[in-house]
């Protein structure tokens, strides 16, 4: 499982398919195989470990931005745009 190191924070995360980029936030690796595979048809799926769980180390309310989790998709996926949504119909 790759991990992104910024600021002396792990984060743990997962990328699969093709196609635009999807962050699935405050997800973790045992979401169904079939959900990840339907969408990563269509998207390039980026599945981020939470905080303080499956290699993420946690991050104190102190630390927290409203900004880190753009930021750290940039550093995932640099140059590609990428929207944060929070739901919706999975692609057909």
């Amino acid at each position: 499982m790759p991990v992104l190191v910024r600021d002396g924070l792990r984060l743990a995360y997962e990328i699969t398919g093709g196609g635009a980029p999807l962050l699935l936030p405050l997800c973790n690796f045992r979401w169904t195989d079939a959900v990840v595979e339907r969408l990563a048809r269509s998207f390039t799926v980026v599945i981020a470990s939470p905080r303080g769980f499956a290699g993420s180390d946690r991050l104190s309310l102190a630390r927290a931005s409203g900004g880190s989790v753009a930021a750290r998709l940039d550093n995932v996926l640099p140059g590609r745009d990428a929207a944060l949504r929070p739901g919706g119909p999975a692609p057909r």
